[in-house]
């Protein structure tokens, strides 16, 4: 494990990497694919310039794709600071993006495209399996599969 001031980051095995913020209070990961990298939930802004750094740690390719797991602002806030100048494509669940357009978060970057159940984001042998398993912590959360050995 390797880290800077207030994040670690763990490699799970086959490009799957752990971002730990705040001693591990919040987990994101990421996917380095063939050509470059997906980040889950970018927290908040000061939680997003660390994770930069992270996926920095990890990889040279670029961040090209932010995914929401759900839509409390605890984990979406970030998603600027994450993308950087260059921006991604951020996806969620249509749900998400229903409450997003709803509450107006203008500090939120807002999805562009829906991702929902059998959904699959793939980078090479780089791949995220989406579930929705309903509601349960919000209506708009994703479950995210990602073989890692």
């Amino acid at each position: 494990m390797t880290g800077g001031p207030g994040w670690q980051l763990e490699s799970l095995g086959r490009g799957v990497f752990l971002f730990r913020w705040l001693r591990g209070f919040y987990v994101s990961a990421f996917v380095v694919g063939d050509r470059a990298v997906t980040a889950i939930d970018p927290i908040y802004d000061a939680a997003a310039a660390a994770y930069r750094q992270a996926i920095a740690a990890a990889t040279d390719r670029p961040l090209v794709r932010i995914v929401y797991s759900h839509d409390h602002r605890d984990h979406i806030c970030g998603g600027r600071g994450l993308a950087g100048d260059a921006g991604c494509e951020v996806c969620a669940h249509e749900e998400a993006q229903a409450r997003i357009a709803r509450r107006g978060d203008a500090d939120v970057l807002p999805p562009t495209r829906l991702v929902g159940a059998g959904d699959v984001i793939a980078d090479g042998a780089a791949r995220i399996e989406l579930r929705d398993l309903g509601p349960n912590h919000t209506d708009s959360n994703l479950l995210f599969l990602m073989p890692t050995d």
